[in-house]
Formats: C-alpha cells, sequence, structure tokens
C-alpha cells in the first residue's frame, strides 16, 4: 500500500521517487550507531513468513550503500551458507520489531542519491514482497 501511494503521487506530481530498501535502511542504522574507520560489509537478515530470511550484503560507500547481494528470501541454511562464503569480513545485523526507527536512514540514503544526481522515475520503484502470500 505505501509503495502504491508513493508511486501514485510522484506519478501525478512529477517528482522523482527513490526506492529505498528496509534492510539498507537497517544497515545505515547501523553503520551510524557504530561507525568504524574501516566499515565492513554488512549482513542484514529480516524473519520472513515460513521461516524464511529476507537478507542482503551491503558495502559501505561515500555515496551510501552498494548492494552486494540484493534483498532475497532464503532459507536459514542458504543464508549460513552464502554468510559463509563471503570473501570479506561482515558485520551481521538482524533487523528487529523497529523498522519504524529507521526512517531517518531511509531519508539519508534517498538524499544522498539525490546529492549524487540520481532522480529515479516513479516507474522505477516497485514493492518487493520476495514471497508468494500462498505456501506453494
Amino acid at each position: 500500500l505505501g509503495v502504491v501511494t508513493a508511486r501514485t503521487l510522484a506519478q501525478q506530481l512529477e517528482i522523482p521517487l527513490f526506492g529505498v530498501s528496509s534492510l539498507a535502511a537497517v544497515a545505515q542504522r547501523h553503520l551510524t550507531a557504530q561507525p568504524q574507520d574501516a566499515p565492513q560489509d554488512i549482513a542484514v537478515e529480516m524473519q520472513a513468513q515460513r521461516g524464511q530470511l529476507y537478507t542482503a550484503i551491503y558495502r559501505p560507500r561515500a555515496h551510501g550503500l552498494e548492494a552486494i547481494q540484493p534483498d532475497q528470501v532464503r532459507s536459514p541454511d542458504d543464508w549460513e551458507t552464502a554468510l559463509k562464503a563471503h570473501p570479506q569480513p561482515l558485520e551481521r545485523v538482524a533487523a528487529g520489531d523497529d523498522l519504524g526507527e529507521t526512517v531517518v536512514q531511509v531519508l539519508e540514503l534517498a538524499y544522498r542519491r539525490w546529492q549524487g544526481g540520481d532522480r529515479p522515475n516513479w516507474s522505477t520503484v516497485l514493492p518487493y514482497y520476495g514471497q508468494h502470500p500462498v505456501d506453494r
């Protein structure tokens, strides 16, 4: 509902629309809370339905976060295998029930893209569900 509303407003107002992943916002929040001299890749996971996980791996960059492994749904075993195979050190972060508190990071990531000259069209922003609503 939120993405559809944002797309409709951006289309009608003819303004850019920045799609920011909830997992990216969690990673950015982690960076903000624990700044480091040499940031490592950040592996973010969040509970999905049916025992699955929403997962992504991000690399801190000057312009924001780079998705090394984009958002996807995996089994916990598949996620562990991917983490072990990752060639660089990782910091693991689990998204909790406080996703609403990442709104500042959503705005920060979008603003960095804006400053970098990005002006995405509303049509490029799509909701990501990751799972079929019915277990197949």
